[in-house]
């Protein structure tokens, strides 16, 4: 299950979404190790609720990981190892996604970003 969540997660960054519909995202900054990262992302245009949405980190050597996913219906799925220390969740009606990263190590350091599906998913 974990390289079908890693296949899928690359390929939502690279299809990435429409330049004329960004995300924005904002949070993070310099975590003390063993806090929590708090990030949130947003979008403007489309509906959270209506697609799928990524969380992406780029590792200083070592590129691109999947974090997560809060897929269209709701449910999440997280990477296997990072799985008891993450939590994704959406607000519909502010049209954000949010990530928590709870005690955080020197390893979880990088640069976070969030993708959002092209396609919409019918529920």
């Amino acid at each position: 299950m974990a390289p079908l969540l890693v296949v899928f997660c690359l390929l939502a960054a690279l299809h990435g979404v429409e330049a004329e519909d960004p995300l924005v995202q904002w949070g993070g900054g310099v975590v003390v190790s063993s806090q929590t990262l708090s990030l949130t992302c947003a979008a403007y245009k489309r509906k959270v609720s209506e697609y799928s949405l990524w969380w992406i980190r780029l590792l200083p050597g070592k590129g691109l990981e999947c974090v997560g996913v809060i897929w269209a219906k709701g449910d999440t799925q997280c990477s296997p190892h990072l799985q008891s220390r993450v939590s994704i969740s959406r607000d519909a009606t502010k049209n954000q996604v949010f990530l928590q990263l709870s005690s955080v190590m020197p390893e979880d350091s990088g640069v976070y970003y969030c993708a959002q599906d092209t396609v919409i998913q019918m529920l």
